[in-house]
């Protein structure tokens, strides 16, 4: 966790707490070390930036962690859902080969 980093991202956000970069910047430098924090901001970036496509993968990733598989399941069918129709193929295949070994993972549950 980078002090400095998260000082300057809050004094951005209270300047444009809309943008979800800035949101999602704050959450990645918590994870692993707030995840109560981190599933709540990942939830929020979902429900009100639902086209901020790299949520989905660091979202799903988390959730499965915390044991939410089948929310992870959802995340992950929804951001290839997502992905596919912005046409970013490089993020498509990320997302979808993360997919893959989660489901890998989970196949038994």
């Amino acid at each position: 966790m980078n002090i400095k980093r998260i000082e300057e991202l809050q004094k951005l956000l209270e300047k444009n707490p809309l943008d979800p970069f800035l949101l999602y910047a704050m959450t990645l430098e918590f994870l692993g070390k707030n995840n109560e924090f981190c599933l709540a901001s990942f939830r929020k970036l979902l429900i009100e930036f639902p086209d901020y496509l790299p949520t989905y993968y660091q979202a799903a990733q988390l959730f499965a962690d915390c044991g939410y598989v089948e929310e992870a399941r959802a995340t992950y069918e929804l951001g290839i859902e997502k992905t596919a129709f912005s046409k970013n193929t490089k993020a498509l295949e990320e997302i979808k080969n993360a997919f893959n070994n989660f489901e890998l993972e989970h196949d038994e549950q």
